[in-house]
């Protein structure tokens, strides 16, 4: 009982160390394996990248995302109809030790944790803090869809981490036109969270 014991405890540790990466940026440059040309593209643009505390213990935490300006096609359908300045950043949360960073595995949506999604959100109009609906600490965001027909469409996002990966909640969808409490109690100008934006090369 005691080897199948400690078994189980060397591999919980293995799998919890395999999931955490000293620096953030190195990583997040090695994902994909990209080819030369674009980590040619890495080099001379750089990640943009924020350093914030997304889980309330006090500890800076690292969110990084690559923008090619030249990879942005203007007659792209998804990108007419969401609103500019919304980018999908990688999210990675210092560990308690402070020793390493854990890579979030994902967001999770209706219960389902989805590896291709990142934490997103316009840098200007975010608000990070004590989210009172779900008595929470995390991210607030807003995400605005302009279909070619029929109104605007904003959703209202709360994000939490939950350990190894994100969970998305919503707090209020409506016509964007429309006022909204939650909008002005979080994503107001006068409330939301002023973020530093920088670029770093891997």
């Amino acid at each position: 009982m005691k080897t199948t014991t400690l078994l189980f405890f060397i591999l919980l540790c293995v799998r919890l160390h395999a999931n955490e990466v000293a620096n953030p940026v190195l990583h997040f440059a090695s994902l994909g394996e990209p080819p030369a040309a674009l980590q040619a593209r890495y080099a001379q643009i750089g990640f943009k990248t924020i350093s914030i505390d997304i889980n309330g213990d006090s500890k800076l935490d690292v969110l990084l995302c690559f923008e090619d300006p030249e990879q942005q096609d203007a007659t792209d359908v998804q990108s007419q109809e969401q609103e500019p300045g919304v980018l999908s950043w990688d999210v990675y949360v210092r560990n308690p030790a402070y020793t390493a960073y854990i890579i979030s595995s994902g967001v999770e949506i209706d219960g389902q944790i989805s590896i291709a999604s990142g934490l997103t959100f316009n840098p200007e109009s975010v608000f990070i803090g004590q989210i009172t609906e779900i008595n929470r600490f995390g991210v607030v965001s807003l995400d605005i869809q302009n279909p070619k027909e029929g109104p605007s469409l904003a959703t209202i996002w709360a994000y939490t981490w939950e350990g190894d990966h994100l969970k998305r909640q919503k707090l209020a969808e409506y016509q964007s036109s429309e006022e909204n409490p939650i909008f002005n109690k979080y994503l107001a100008e006068d409330k939301r969270t002023v973020l530093q934006v920088q670029q770093v090369t891997p």
